[in-house]
Protein backbone atom coordinates (compact mmCIF):
# COMPACT_ATOMS: atom_id res chain seq x y z
CA UNK A 1 0.00 0.00 0.00
CA UNK A 2 1.44 3.37 -0.98
CA UNK A 3 1.11 6.44 1.24
CA UNK A 4 1.55 9.62 -0.77
CA UNK A 5 2.43 11.85 2.14
CA UNK A 6 3.28 11.74 5.81
CA UNK A 7 0.51 13.97 7.13
CA UNK A 8 -0.55 13.29 10.67
CA UNK A 9 -3.87 11.87 9.51
CA UNK A 10 -2.06 9.51 7.12
CA UNK A 11 0.39 8.46 9.85
CA UNK A 12 -2.50 7.84 12.22
CA UNK A 13 -4.30 5.73 9.64
CA UNK A 14 -1.15 3.72 9.00
CA UNK A 15 -0.65 3.21 12.75
CA UNK A 16 -4.24 1.91 12.98
CA UNK A 17 -3.11 -0.85 10.63
CA UNK A 18 -0.18 -1.80 12.91
CA UNK A 19 2.49 0.24 11.14
CA UNK A 20 5.11 0.72 13.86
CA UNK A 21 7.15 3.15 11.76
CA UNK A 22 4.14 5.44 11.35
CA UNK A 23 3.50 5.28 15.09
CA UNK A 24 7.13 6.16 15.80
CA UNK A 25 6.77 9.20 13.53
CA UNK A 26 3.66 10.25 15.49
CA UNK A 27 5.66 9.79 18.67
CA UNK A 28 8.49 11.95 17.34
CA UNK A 29 5.99 14.59 16.27
CA UNK A 30 4.27 14.94 19.68
CA UNK A 31 6.62 13.58 22.33
CA UNK A 32 8.16 16.92 23.39
CA UNK A 33 4.77 18.63 23.70
CA UNK A 34 3.29 15.75 25.73
CA UNK A 35 6.32 15.65 28.02
CA UNK A 36 6.14 19.42 28.64
CA UNK A 37 2.42 19.13 29.45
CA UNK A 38 3.06 16.23 31.84
CA UNK A 39 5.93 18.07 33.53
CA UNK A 40 3.75 21.12 33.99
CA UNK A 41 1.19 18.98 35.77
CA UNK A 42 3.33 16.70 37.94
CA UNK A 43 6.42 18.95 38.41
CA UNK A 44 8.76 15.96 38.56
CA UNK A 45 11.01 14.78 35.72
CA UNK A 46 10.62 11.07 36.43
CA UNK A 47 6.86 11.22 36.84
CA UNK A 48 6.54 13.35 33.70
CA UNK A 49 8.50 10.75 31.72
CA UNK A 50 6.24 7.99 33.07
CA UNK A 51 3.09 9.95 32.25
CA UNK A 52 4.27 10.77 28.71
CA UNK A 53 5.22 7.15 28.08
CA UNK A 54 1.86 6.06 29.46
CA UNK A 55 0.01 8.41 27.12
CA UNK A 56 1.76 6.97 24.08
CA UNK A 57 1.27 3.44 25.36
CA UNK A 58 -2.47 4.13 25.62
CA UNK A 59 -2.44 5.62 22.13
CA UNK A 60 -0.88 2.44 20.77
CA UNK A 61 -3.23 0.24 22.76
CA UNK A 62 -6.31 2.14 21.57
CA UNK A 63 -4.99 3.09 18.13
CA UNK A 64 -7.96 1.56 16.31
CA UNK A 65 -10.55 3.57 18.23
CA UNK A 66 -8.84 6.93 18.83
CA UNK A 67 -10.61 9.69 16.94
CA UNK A 68 -8.74 12.49 15.26
CA UNK A 69 -9.61 16.11 16.01
CA UNK A 70 -9.00 18.24 12.93
CA UNK A 71 -6.72 15.47 11.62
CA UNK A 72 -4.59 15.24 14.77
CA UNK A 73 -4.17 12.85 17.71
CA UNK A 74 -2.65 15.65 19.81
CA UNK A 75 -5.92 16.62 21.57
CA UNK A 76 -6.50 12.98 22.55
CA UNK A 77 -2.91 12.72 23.82
CA UNK A 78 -3.25 15.94 25.84
CA UNK A 79 -6.45 14.76 27.56
CA UNK A 80 -4.89 11.36 28.25
CA UNK A 81 -1.80 13.10 29.66
CA UNK A 82 -4.01 15.16 31.97
CA UNK A 83 -5.82 12.05 33.22
CA UNK A 84 -2.60 10.07 33.75
CA UNK A 85 -1.06 13.05 35.57
CA UNK A 86 -4.02 13.22 37.92
CA UNK A 87 -3.69 9.48 38.57
CA UNK A 88 0.01 9.93 39.30
CA UNK A 89 -0.62 12.79 41.72
CA UNK A 90 -3.32 10.79 43.54
CA UNK A 91 -0.97 7.80 43.82
CA UNK A 92 1.81 10.01 45.18
CA UNK A 93 -0.58 11.54 47.76
CA UNK A 94 -1.68 8.07 48.89
CA UNK A 95 1.94 6.96 49.20
CA UNK A 96 2.88 10.04 51.24
CA UNK A 97 -0.11 9.48 53.55
CA UNK A 98 1.08 5.93 54.21
CA UNK A 99 4.61 7.15 54.89
CA UNK A 100 3.31 9.65 57.45
CA UNK A 101 1.63 6.84 59.38
CA UNK A 102 4.84 4.78 59.69
CA UNK A 103 6.91 5.10 62.86
CA UNK A 104 9.91 7.40 62.63
CA UNK A 105 13.43 6.03 63.02
CA UNK A 106 14.15 8.09 66.14
CA UNK A 107 11.06 6.57 67.82
CA UNK A 108 12.67 3.12 67.85
CA UNK A 109 14.46 1.99 70.99
CA UNK A 110 18.27 1.72 70.71
CA UNK A 111 19.78 -1.77 70.59
CA UNK A 112 21.08 -3.14 73.87
CA UNK A 113 24.58 -4.69 74.31
CA UNK A 114 23.41 -8.25 73.61
CA UNK A 115 21.63 -7.25 70.41
CA UNK A 116 24.69 -5.32 69.19
CA UNK A 117 26.96 -8.32 69.90
CA UNK A 118 24.57 -10.65 68.03
CA UNK A 119 24.46 -8.25 65.08
CA UNK A 120 28.27 -8.12 64.93
CA UNK A 121 28.58 -11.93 65.04
CA UNK A 122 25.99 -12.35 62.27
CA UNK A 123 27.71 -9.75 60.12
CA UNK A 124 31.11 -11.41 60.64
CA UNK A 125 29.68 -14.86 59.90
CA UNK A 126 27.98 -13.64 56.75
CA UNK A 127 31.12 -11.91 55.47
CA UNK A 128 33.16 -15.08 56.14
CA UNK A 129 30.65 -17.14 54.13
CA UNK A 130 30.70 -14.66 51.26
CA UNK A 131 34.52 -14.69 51.21
CA UNK A 132 34.55 -18.52 51.24
CA UNK A 133 31.96 -18.62 48.45
CA UNK A 134 34.01 -16.18 46.34
CA UNK A 135 37.15 -18.27 46.84
CA UNK A 136 35.35 -21.46 45.79
CA UNK A 137 34.06 -19.72 42.65
CA UNK A 138 37.58 -18.56 41.72
CA UNK A 139 39.04 -22.04 42.18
Amino acid sequence: MQYPENTEATLSERARHDDGLAFSLLFDLHQARIYRRAFGLVSNTHDAEDVAAGAFFELWRKRRTVGLVHGSVLPWLLVTTLNLSRNSLRARARYERVLRTLPRVEAMAPLDEAALETKERLTESASTRVTTARQSILL
